[in-house]
């Protein structure tokens, strides 16, 4: 095991994942993130020694064949042919983010979403021995290595009949990053899409395109931005950017003590939902007009699942408070009018 001293840090972000720590502000003093950490000031973290990524991250295969714990999936041919994997089916692979959990989290309930109402080999990418560090620095560092391991599994599964064109990312946060990484680390080439669920923002504002996701890293890149300018990336950076109630970490219905992490987590909320082909969030491309303050248009668009390359470009999307959150109706438009302004003319 290796061991981190909180000593100096000259610059430490102060990361909203945390409950205690809210706001997501930069703090220049080390006792003062030791504060709103929980942290005693003399304490250390103790991280992982990572001498093989292999050990840390684990691929879980879900069918409709397998039992609901699923299978753990490794790249050995032997173990490959003996699997329910099909290469005539399509791929989904979920990447969570920091603090993020193989098990009992968001994937799992997406993976049952996906699974009932599509014949698809589902892999969930668990790397929760390295994020559930409290060391966010660290974790973003160790993510590149996931990415590349992730970029080995791309590259398995074209090398045993998969086509890269039916692989699909989806990845939550840090999670959304190492996807795009992956599919350029990929030596077979880019997969078919990656959906980015609040790609993070500290610590990847101003990195290059190769260290984070990008509109080039699949053949159709959508993203969902809910926490925008704090937890997640503000500005667009993929094919179809979706922006639910403005994009801004005042979500409908996540209340003032949570209101980071819990904008932060409507992304793939808003996303599992949408599996469901009787929910359908709408997305409106909108532009600021003298007569009505938004002119927004309904051209057929929608956010999370069903997204497609047919619409690509910056849009709007109206959601309740509470499940279920799609707007079925144009009702939503009229919270979204009243939000919009602030927003729109920052991206």
């Amino acid at each position: 095991m290796e061991v981190l001293i909180f000593t100096s840090i000259s610059t430490v972000f102060c990361i909203a994942f945390i409950e205690g720590c809210a706001m997501g502000r930069v703090v220049d003093e080390i006792t003062e993130i030791n504060m709103l950490l929980g942290i005693d000031p003399v304490s250390a973290v103790t991280v992982p020694e990572i001498v093989d990524i292999r050990k840390h991250v684990h691929f879980q295969l879900h069918t409709r064949k397998t039992t609901k714990d699923g299978v753990l999936f490794t790249l050995d041919s032997s173990t490959f042919i003996k699997s329910t994997f099909d290469v005539h089916k399509p791929v989904k692979i979920m990447v969570h983010g920091f603090l993020g959990r193989l098990r009992d989290g968001w994937m799992t309930t997406a993976k049952d979403a996906m699974l009932t109402w599509e014949d698809a080999n589902v892999i969930l990418v668990g790397w929760t021995e390295i994020t559930q560090v409290l060391l966010y620095p660290w974790v973003v560092q160790q993510s590149f290595l996931v990415a590349q391991y992730l970029g080995d599994l791309v590259d398995f599964l074209v090398e045993h009949g998969t086509q890269s064109a039916h692989i699909h990312m989806i990845g939550h946060s840090i999670g959304a990053h190492i996807a795009g990484v992956a599919s350029k680390e990929a030596t077979s080439g880019i997969v078919g899409r990656i959906t980015g669920l609040d790609a993070a923002w500290p610590l990847y504002k101003g990195l290059r395109e190769f260290d984070r996701l990008d509109a080039t890293d699949a053949d159709f890149v959508d993203c969902i931005h809910t926490s925008s300018g704090l937890l997640g990336i503000p500005h667009p950076h993929c094919d179809a950017d979706f922006y639910p109630n403005g994009g801004t970490i005042y979500q409908p219905g996540c209340n003032v003590l949570t209101l980071a992490i819990c904008s932060h987590r409507r992304s793939h909320d808003y996303f599992t939902e949408s599996l469901d082909p009787n929910r359908k969030f709408k997305a409106y491309t909108c532009s600021p007009s003298l007569l009505t303050l938004l002119d927004c248009l309904d051209e057929g668009a929608l956010m999370g699942y069903p997204s497609s390359s047919s619409h690509k470009g910056i849009f709007y999307v109206p959601t309740r408070d509470y499940p279920p959150y799609s707007a079925t109706d144009d009702s939503g438009m009229d919270f979204l009018g009243r939000t919009l302004m602030r927003s729109l003319l920052v991206h």
